[in-house]
């Protein structure tokens, strides 16, 4: 008997080189589409992944991205409808805050930025029930590590680095 899997909603918190490709200068690199999304993408693809939002500090770098996603859409067939925060090219550094509120569960927050920006988005996904996967480390604390077991423990929820 086949168990039905239930889609996943997924946010990305940052926008940068590992979750998108994007650079400073839009330079060519050896990840060019980025890993995070392109992955993300490809799940969705699989029916694994229903809603995808992104969530960076300047919404003025989305244009340059939404052009990429097309690109990248249209190569592998995969459903470029994403949700970016901030929007109107607002420069938002609560942009995820607003990115968590709208999504509803399940949801999967992946985190991408960097180190010290790590423990505040942890905890707000924690708080709505998220499940996450942030890039190492996952915290520059060892204190900050412990409040973070704790309320995975509260919530239940699975926190991956």
């Amino acid at each position: 008997m086949p168990t039905e899997i239930k889609q996943i909603n997924v946010l990305i918190i940052g926008n940068g080189h590992y979750a998108t490709g994007s650079t400073p200068l839009e330079v060519k690199t050896d990840k060019a589409w980025g890993v995070i999304l392109p992955s993300v993408l490809e799940l969705r693809r699989q029916g694994l992944v229903g809603q995808i939002a992104i969530a960076g500090k300047n919404g003025s770098k989305f244009a340059q991205l939404e052009k990429k996603i097309k690109i990248m859409s249209k190569k592998f067939g995969w459903d470029g409808n994403i949700v970016f925060y901030p929007k109107n090219n607002k420069v938002d550094d609560k942009a995820f805050a607003e990115a968590l509120h709208n999504l509803p569960k399940p949801l999967a927050v992946i985190i991408a930025v960097p180190d010290f920006l790590h423990k505040p988005m942890i905890m707000a996904a924690i708080e709505k029930g998220g499940h996450f996967l942030v890039v190492k480390p996952a915290v520059t604390k060892l204190a900050d590590l412990k409040e973070i077991i704790k309320a995975q423990e509260k919530r239940q929820v699975l926190g991956l680095v």
